[in-house]
């Protein structure tokens, strides 16, 4: 990666600490709060902006289809950096593994939980 695009997904963090309030942090990806509806997925590296793409473009595919895995409503946002930011809607509360639904095996970690609706979706999904 060029030191040019992590000095900007540096400044992207920055102001994303600046603006929204922290939720969690992975590998490629730092999560905060951004409303009551909304969480961003600000990428830490390049990686990360693989991912930001990776779960947009199979939202954008099979939404939430629940032929085998309801994911997450998400969509890119670009900040002022031209950082792909995704922004996803939050989920309110994650399922205890017994209560898991078969297609949750096949999402990281079992990263599911309830949205707004009370839907069982996907929040976490990209190939890392």
């Amino acid at each position: 990666m060029t030191s040019d695009l992590q000095k900007l997904i540096n400044r992207s963090i920055q102001n994303a600490k600046q603006s929204y309030q922290y939720l969690a942090e992975g590998r490629n990806r730092i999560v905060f709060i951004k409303d009551e509806q909304w969480i961003v997925k600000v990428p830490k590296n390049e990686m990360g902006i693989l991912n930001n793409q990776q779960e947009a473009d199979r939202y954008k595919k099979f939404g939430k289809t629940k032929d085998i895995i309801a994911y997450a409503e998400c969509r890119i946002e670009h900040d002022t950096n031209d950082i792909p930011l995704l922004i996803m809607e939050k989920i309110s509360e994650t399922i205890p593994d017994k209560d898991m639904p078969e297609w949750a095996s096949y999402v990281d970690g079992n990263q599911v939980g309830l949205n707004s609706k009370g839907e069982m979706v996907a929040f976490d999904y990209a190939d890392d």
